[in-house]
């Protein structure tokens, strides 16, 4: 946790590109909809779709590149 410090629990994803790009849209999607019904959720995965929509564009420029 960058903030406290401290080690805390993690999870790794190891998706195709482009399946992280989709599930970062859903996320969207869903956060859009969370803000939609006035729901305490939503910023989190708001923050969460940004982050792997990201990753998938950075994995797709190093998947470009290598070929």
């Amino acid at each position: 946790d960058p903030e406290e410090g401290a080690a805390v629990p993690a999870v790794v994803l190891r998706l195709p590109a482009y399946v992280a790009r989709h599930l970062a849209c859903v996320l969207d999607d869903w956060s859009t909809i969370g803000r939609l019904l006035e729901s305490a959720r939503g910023s989190d995965e708001r923050d969460l779709a940004g982050v792997l929509y990201e990753a998938a564009r950075a994995a797709e420029a190093l998947r470009a590149d290598a070929s």
